[in-house]
């Protein structure tokens, strides 16, 4: 069996010594580079994959950067507490029991990721680069050749990262990320109904919107999905600061005969969720669309291995932090691109604008109630808000995450923590659960009931 393990470097722009713990043991080796790794682990470092990639590590076959897993590790860290700031048994969480501590998180996701996909345990092998490409390439066929006209507006309706503020430093204010309840999230998004093939309809000119006010009315009246190519002439003030839809857009690289062409998609198409997005806050044209066939369309929840997952979670489960990452993985791998060799140029996948833009839209919503309170938003989207909040503003972030629906890090345990987190106590819901554990800096309660949840889901699901 191919077990997994965690290597925290000293310097992660340096990936020389540190700490490597294979999952399940107790105690964490110390090492002066990666030549002393084992040959039969796969193991998660804490360098990006740039730093991977110049130190000549990307291609080893038994290292992964720390972006493998659905939540970045350098953000794991953060979400579990696994910083000076926390304890772990009585001991002060340093690099050793942190690779201890991450590398059973790894060992997590990858049994329900077996468990998930009917594998077992000792024949799981890890795609090169991202865990989720397993999911993508067991659940879903490979893209499929689409023509000129939809592959172009496809391309330009998808955006994965709404940038709003520039991320400079600003005085008096802490750069802080907060995420959606990801079960929650993720069942939000395989519930949004996409085409399973490229049949549409292009409609004429005298079925489109003549009222630069109605097009939200107008989408949601058709049949199936949308894809429109819109001109946005003017954004309301009091929004425009959350709704960016040029902000981080998608670079493409284009390779013909001996010609590489590189461009930036600039976000001329928008789907059914984008426009109700703008409803009431925007003044659109629609210059053309494309209507999908309804009797195509399917949500993702209805493959057999995704429904079945979704029916096995009881809400007491919903709390575990491995069970939430898996869930966000599972959508967001959905999405990626998945060609066949000869046809990278003219296929893509039809289901990433859509779902993206409800992540867009439920991510813009709590985006909103952040700005309402004052903060100020960075960018927001696949289940993540960043925002610049200001210091000492701890109660303000409590408040915010019940008014905004969203989950903050794990916040330093001190007296007052333990204070601000009582008022979650009567909140018997996985959200208030998880909101206890997190705002009163209970790292430790945190990863127990991730165990313990894991094992107990794992045990009744290979018995069912």
């Amino acid at each position: 069996m191919l077990r997994v393990g965690v290597v925290v470097f000293d310097d992660s722009v340096d990936p020389a010594q540190g700490w490597s713990c294979i999952a399940g043991e107790k105690y964490p080796r110390r090492i002066k580079g990666v030549q002393a790794l084992r040959s039969d682990v796969c193991w998660m470092l804490s360098c990006d994959s740039s730093v991977a990639y110049n130190q000549g590590l990307s291609n080893n076959a038994f290292f992964r950067s720390n972006a493998f897993l659905p939540v970045k590790m350098s953000d794991l860290r953060l979400e579990l507490g696994l910083t000076a700031d926390f304890s772990f048994e009585q001991k002060a969480i340093e690099g050793h029991l942190e690779a201890r501590l991450l590398a059973d998180v790894f060992e997590r996701f990858v049994k329900i990721q077996c468990a998930f996909l009917g594998i077992e345990r000792a024949n799981w092998r890890p795609p090169m680069f991202d865990a989720r490409k397993m999911l993508r390439e067991t659940l879903v066929k490979a893209d499929q050749k689409v023509d000129s006209d939809l592959l172009i507006a496809a391309s330009e309706a998808r955006q994965d990262w709404v940038s709003c503020h520039n991320r400079f430093k600003i005085s008096e204010h802490e750069y802080k990320k907060f995420y959606k309840p990801r079960m929650a999230h993720a069942l939000s998004m395989l519930e949004v109904s996409v085409p399973t093939e490229p049949k549409y309809t292009a409609l004429p000119g005298s079925k489109l919107p003549t009222n630069r006010h109605d097009f939200a009315e107008w989408a949601l009246s058709q049949k199936g999905p949308v894809l429109a190519r819109a001109v946005i002439h003017e954004i309301d003030d009091s929004v425009s600061s959350v709704i960016s839809y040029g902000g981080i857009a998608r670079r493409d690289i284009k390779i013909k005969g001996d010609f590489v062409r590189s461009y930036m998609c600039t976000r001329q198409w928008l789907t059914t969720h984008d426009l109700v997005a703008l409803m009431n806050n925007a003044t659109i044209e629609i210059k053309e669309a494309l209507v999908f066939d309804e009797s195509i369309c399917r949500p993702p929840l209805e493959i057999p291995q995704i429904a079945q997952f979704f029916e096995s979670i009881t809400p007491a489960e919903c709390v575990s932090h491995s069970m939430g990452m898996f869930a966000a993985g599972l959508w967001s791998g959905l999405l990626m691109h998945n060609p066949r060799p000869m046809q990278k140029d003219v296929s893509t996948n039809l289901w990433a604008p859509f779902i993206r833009s409800y992540d867009r839209l439920l991510c813009m919503m709590s985006a909103s109630e952040l700005t309402s309170q004052g903060y100020l938003v960075a960018g927001y989207g696949a289940g993540k808000i960043h925002a610049w909040l200001p210091k000492e503003a701890t109660n303000d972030v409590l408040q915010v995450c019940r008014q905004a629906d969203v989950l903050p890090m794990m916040l330093p345990p001190s007296e007052e923590s333990l204070n601000n987190a009582s008022i979650f106590q009567s909140d018997t819901s996985a959200w208030g659960a998880n909101m206890l554990m997190l705002s009163g800096g209970l790292a430790e309660d945190y990863l127990m009931a991730d165990d313990e949840i894991v094992d107990d889901w794992l045990s009744r699901y290979a018995a069912r």
